[in-house]
């Protein structure tokens, strides 16, 4: 697609609705875009847009014009958008901005935008009135708390109700929430929580307020919690990121292991157009649940395998999102996207482990893109889809020899900014993996860490790639090594801190 500055899409709100936004600025590694201020029941036309300025954001503390920057190579105009004609960019509006995000952020944002505005002013005053993080004690006995922290607009919460949703119903401005080990039946109706993500066994039934914009589910898969008598609550800013409160009980500690290969339940959500306006997303072995016949966008995100059977029961998604934390990378059961006969978009993750086949034919696919994949499989990839009139973007496709020594390593994708550097630190993590495996006691574990550790600095002195991401991936993958050498967390994080340049 080759847009012009002055395009004009038009596309569905998260919650309901419809927007427009419009091309302010091309360049040859960007597409910058704003949002129109016009928000309708139905799609706008080219001329009710004419008039229409740029959507300027308040909401939270917001000042800012919802507009944006894409990478062209990282993503393109999601199937939603309705290419509808070209109009001059209002005046004031800037040709390219140094903030990045998806082509959806500005449509979102007139969501939010709106649900702000719909707020008790008393809400939005509270919320500006943000003194800094405060954390409360443990054993709270009620959620009276709540209207001390006027700010709160995030809960995570653990265990049966005990007085959650009639909270969140009297608390507007709070909008996310975590739900670990659900009840059986969640209704949410009379809140204001705009994304939910809920993780229980015994889940059944969830009902959703009409103006929800996500829902992830992770309703079996494998890990342990620590259930702290099902009590845990936290608050937090999202939009600071800051850590605003928790509440904990400590009555009945226990740890519990719920294991994913135990009966995977189907619970029934009740949302708003049968879900034609959430996005869903579905974590490791969990089904779609019934009641979301109308979806439009589907991620389904795990480990090592992920099985497209999780989807049955969808017919209506035009976009999926297939993304891999760890190898294989592995699809099962592709033949069941045959059931979405309606899917235009189609992006895969960490993908490793699927051969250029194995996507069934889809009549209405337009675009496939692929972030990491064997160099064998990518070049299946273009010739089978040349001349097919799907537009295939490939990244971070690796060599097939390099990819047998290095798939399991957690710098593996270190690789796709230097292979050189990238295969030394998967050498460097190698070689202390096995020297981890060989000590006697966690003692003999300081030197070898710390050896690692000196070689990424090294490294990044060297090739000046590891940014704030790749920092968080070395600190993950040296806690692995830490506590597989049973070095406790406290001192390890210490050692890292310590040792570290980057």
């Amino acid at each position: 697609m080759i847009l012009r500055v002055g395009d004009v899409a038009v596309g569905p709100l998260p919650g309901g609705g419809f927007g427009a936004c419009q091309v302010s600025g091309v360049d040859t590694e960007t597409i910058t875009i704003h949002a129109l201020d016009h928000v309708a029941a139905s799609p706008p036309s080219l001329e009710d847009l004419r008039d229409a300025g740029p959507a300027r954001l308040d909401h939270h503390r917001s000042e800012l014009l919802a507009q944006v920057s894409v990478f062209r190579e990282d993503e393109a105009p999601p199937p939603d958008l309705d290419w509808i004609g070209n109009l001059p960019v209002p005046a004031g509006v800037p040709s390219s901005v140094e903030s990045y995000a998806r082509w959806s952020w500005p449509l979102s944002q007139l969501a939010v935008q709106r649900d702000w505005d719909r707020l008790p002013e008393a809400a939005r005053a509270g919320y500006r009135e943000f003194p800094g993080a405060e954390r409360f004690p443990a054993g709270l006995s009620d959620w009276s708390f709540l209207d001390r922290i006027t700010w709160c607009t995030e809960i995570a919460w653990s265990g049966p109700d005990r007085g959650l949703t009639a909270a969140l119903a009297a608390h507007p401005l709070i909008t996310r929430l975590h739900w670990d080990s659900a009840p059986a039946e969640v209704d949410l109706r009379a809140t204001a929580i705009r994304d939910l993500h809920i993780h229980g066994d015994g889940v059944r039934s969830i009902r959703l307020p009409a103006g929800a914009h996500t829902l992830e589910l992770d309703s079996a898969r494998a890990r342990t919690t620590d259930a702290h008598d099902d009590a845990r609550a936290r608050a937090t800013d999202a939009h600071d990121d800051a850590r605003a409160c928790t509440a904990d009980a400590h009555d009945n500690v226990q740890a519990r292991v719920v294991d994913a290969h135990d009966s995977v339940q189907v619970c029934t959500v009740d949302a708003h157009d049968d879900g034609r306006w959430l996005a869903l997303t579905l974590l490791g072995a969990t089904r779609a649940p019934a009641g979301l016949q109308q979806v439009r966008e589907v991620s389904l995100r795990g480990a090592g395998v992920l099985s497209a059977s999780a989807l049955t029961g969808l017919a209506a998604p035009h976009t999926l999102r297939l993304s891999w934390s760890e190898p294989p990378g592995r699809l099962d059961d592709p033949g069941h996207l045959t059931g979405l006969p309606g899917l235009r978009l189609i992006t895969m993750t960490g993908a490793f482990g699927v051969p250029a086949e194995a996507l069934p034919a889809l009549p209405l696919l337009k675009l496939l893109d692929v972030d990491g994949v064997p160099e064998s499989v990518a070049a299946a990839l273009r010739d089978r889809f040349e001349g097919t009139g799907v537009t295939l973007v490939l990244r971070g496709a690796k060599g097939d020899e390099w990819l047998v020594a290095h798939l399991d390593n957690p710098f593996r994708d270190w690789a796709d900014e230097s292979v050189p550097a990238g295969t030394a630190a998967c050498e460097a993590y190698a070689t202390a993996l096995r020297a981890i495996d060989g000590i006697g006691s966690p003692g003999e574990a300081e030197p070898i860490l710390r050896t690692l550790v000196e070689t990424l600095n090294d490294l990044d002195m060297e090739y000046e790639f590891i940014d704030t991401i790749r920092r968080e991936e070395a600190g993950d993958a040296f806690s692995v090594l830490a506590g597989r050498a049973g070095v406790p967390d406290a001192t390890a994080g210490e050692w890292f801190d310590e040792w570290r340049d980057f």
